[in-house]
């Protein structure tokens, strides 16, 4: 009765109810459907739709998408990841756990709607550099996806018209400026068309480029994104065996890595300094920290879930973290006596 007295509790409970829970995509655990559960059927299913028996299915991580948020949004998130599914030339990665629709059947049909997509998209690589050309560009590459998989598929037609219906009606954008907003008719318009209704818009024509203060368009998920991976030289290099650890037993989360560039400086030992003095404020993106020894505690390989993107490098020399044993034997166990023995060999 007495728990208002307690101001900093009082007060998270309401920040939380204002702005704890302010996801753009709807929730409905009741109706979630596991990747692991359905992993052994989308297989099957991708490979029957043409997809190549090579490309491993696996769940996808999540990435901070630069849409625009609603102003209870920027308070309690201030930036939004979203899991959207995708693939490159190895790896087909789909959402680990799908509770968008309200209805399971819908997210199972979703899944089986991303297995045929994605065995049959091309993988071709964005190459506009302006957030609405590159966008426009998306919602073309999906209008084709669209009309190939169900010129392929046409017993997928009905499904994808339920899954149409479904997104329509989960997807609010809110109040957008101009040019965001003709971009969200236009996927409207392609969404209402793939569930067999009328367009909307009236197609306004766009400006040539985007215009101060443009954000990118809220991905859609019956659309994935083709992610092609650069090629790199192979290692001559064999790697270094590591100990094991508890940690290293425990089930971990797949991660999608991509190899570090070669470069002159990547093998600077440049030192990592921190100044303890709030009024100097920096920001970097990448910083080249020289780390011989992996001397933080487990808990704390956590933090690679936060990545967007997880680049592998490589260190030159030998951490400082293996030891090196001394297996000279003591002086009191040396027998200094001759071997006796009906047959010697000589010492090597």
């Amino acid at each position: 009765m007495l728990d208002f007295l307690e101001l900093e509790e009082t007060v998270g409970r309401a920040w939380h109810r204002l702005a704890g829970d302010t996801r753009t995509w709807p929730r409905y655990p009741d109706a979630a459907v596991l990747l692991e559960d359905v992993l052994p059927v989308l297989s099957v299913c991708f490979r029957g739709f043409g997809g190549e028996r090579t490309v491993q299915l696996v769940p996808a991580r999540g990435k901070t998408s630069q849409h625009r948020l609603k102003f209870r949004q920027r308070m309690g998130l201030g930036e939004e990841k979203l899991i959207h599914p995708a693939r490159d030339e190895a790896s087909v990665m789909l959402p680990p756990v799908l509770d968008l629709m309200p209805e399971q059947s819908l997210n199972l049909d979703l899944y089986v709607w991303l297995a045929a997509a994605m065995a049959v998209m091309p993988l071709q690589p964005m190459a506009e550099t302006d957030p609405l050309k590159a966008d426009l560009a998306l919602l073309d590459a999906a209008s084709a996806l669209e009309a190939q998989v169900l010129k392929t598929f046409p017993g997928l037609v009905d499904r994808y018209s339920r899954l149409c219906r479904a997104l329509l009606s989960e997807r609010r954008r809110g109040s957008l400026p101009r040019v965001e907003g003709l971009l969200e008719d236009r996927i409207i318009d392609l969404l209402r068309c793939g569930a067999g209704l009328a367009p909307l818009s009236a197609g306004d024509d766009l400006p040539d480029r985007a215009p101060a203060g443009y954000l990118p368009i809220l991905p859609v998920p019956l659309w994935p994104n083709a992610v092609v991976r650069e090629e790199w030289a192979g290692r001559q290099e064999v790697d270094q065996p590591v100990g094991s650890s508890e940690a290293d037993a425990q089930a971990a989360g797949r991660h999608v890595a991509i190899r570090e560039k070669d470069s002159a400086a990547k093998g600077e030992r440049s030192p990592f300094i921190l100044n303890r003095f709030e009024k100097i404020l920096a920001m970097a993106e990448m910083v080249n920290v020289d780390r011989p020894a992996d001397d933080s505690d487990d808990h704390d390989a956590s933090a690679a879930d936060e990545l967007d993107e997880m680049v592998l490098g490589e260190r030159k020399g030998r951490p400082a973290a293996k030891f090196r044993f001394d297996l000279d034997l003591p002086p009191e166990v040396l027998i200094h006596s001759a071997i006796e023995a009906e047959l010697t060999y000589p010492e090597w």
